[in-house]
């Protein structure tokens, strides 16, 4: 594929905002998705103190006594909402977005 140089920078300005090779831009592209832009350096900061607190979390879960069954399921509910919400989080500002026809 050949672009002219506004197209190519237009397409490499794109690329360097995503944060992904030129490859991997183009197969979303070509798969009908548009990739996003990298998120800022705080995302992942705060992506990590939320996967501690996941982690926080879980260890607490294990080491509940079998004893207390409806706090280790209270916990593992919790835990559940974490990860769901970490889900969420991650595909709305990092997955790229089907384009429309």
């Amino acid at each position: 594929m050949r672009l002219n140089d506004k197209e190519h920078a237009i397409f490499t300005k794109a690329v360097e905002r995503s944060g992904i090779q030129q490859q991997a831009y183009l197969r979303h592209l070509l798969t009908g998705y548009m990739p996003k832009e990298r998120p800022p350096y705080v995302y992942y900061e705060m992506m990590e103190e939320f996967r501690k607190t996941i982690d926080g979390i879980s260890i607490i879960k294990d080491n509940i006594s079998y004893e207390h069954p409806d706090i280790k399921k209270a916990y593992g509910d919790v835990l559940e909402l974490y990860m769901e919400t970490l889900r969420n989080i991650t595909k709305v500002i990092i997955e790229p977005e089907k384009m429309r026809n």
